[in-house]
């Protein structure tokens, strides 16, 4: 077998990056997040959870693509 080479510290550097990169592409996006449930009766304040939650998905969605571009 030949003998390793070593990696030189950006090597390392880039190892790391990657790995890091897959790991977040590679999480389960619902982890931590309760099964899904009604908001209750439309109401104002419902209707701002609702569009908030929607945001929120839609930005995880956006952050999921750039992480696949990166990689």
């Amino acid at each position: 077998m030949p003998d390793l080479i070593e990696m030189t510290s950006n090597q390392r550097r880039m190892l790391v990056d990657t790995r890091q990169l897959w790991d977040a592409r590679d999480a389960d996006p619902a982890a931590g997040i309760r099964k899904m449930r009604s908001f209750g009766p439309r109401s104002p304040d419902t209707e701002k959870t609702y569009e908030a939650f929607v945001t929120g998905r839609a930005e995880a969605q956006e952050r999921l693509e750039s992480l696949g571009q990166r990689l």
